[in-house]
């Protein structure tokens, strides 16, 4: 069963699992490296000789991530099945939804290809600027992957100007272009 102990250095509650006492531990909100210790009410295990220490013990599983010997996998597990969200990483992973920055970004830059053809010019830029609105709202909610925000601006950004682009040689061509120079 999970205990909770705080960080030596900031005082954050932490959960840790009996298994793990003894191991090193990293706090998510300060990054103190610590070696996680049991509460003061409870007695210490037997303390190994400093000869025999074990630096890792399982040779066959990956490098630990971001919070020393804690898994994130099993980090969520354990939020979602007891609703405790005592550790909270701000990370961009496990979203429901992935980006479509490139879709999106590539579908700017054939609208200002192609904004030579108003219709076609307009319509891609048209689709690149919506697509790219929902989904940048979506990232701002956390409900999508933000990790690929950057692209879906500048794809964004491409729509824009390709409907622009397109509006301004619509007007020009209609208006009768160079005949009148």
């Amino acid at each position: 069963m999970p205990e909770v102990i705080a960080c030596p250095k900031c005082d954050r509650k932490l959960r840790v699992p009996e298994e793990n006492f003894g191991k090193m531990a990293q706090c998510p909100a300060c990054q103190h490296t610590f070696v996680a210790q049991p509460p003061a009410n409870e007695p210490l295990p037997p303390p190994l000789p400093p000869a025999v220490i074990p630096v890792e013990e399982e040779t066959d599983a990956p490098p630990p991530r971001r919070g020393g010997w804690f898994d994130e996998a099993r980090r969520r597990r354990e939020q979602r099945d007891t609703g405790d969200g005592d550790l909270n990483f701000d990370d961009d992973r496990g979203y429901r939804k992935s980006h479509r920055g490139g879709t999106i970004l590539a579908l700017g830059i054939l609208g200002i290809v192609f904004a030579c053809i108003p219709i076609l010019g307009g319509a891609l830029g048209l689709i690149a600027a919506s697509m790219a609105s929902g989904d940048l709202q979506e990232m701002a909610r956390r409900r999508m992957d933000r990790s690929g925000q950057g692209i879906t601006q500048a794809g964004q950004v491409c729509g824009i100007i390709a409907m622009v682009l397109s509006g301004l040689i619509t007007i020009f061509t209609c208006t009768g272009g160079f005949r009148r120079f």
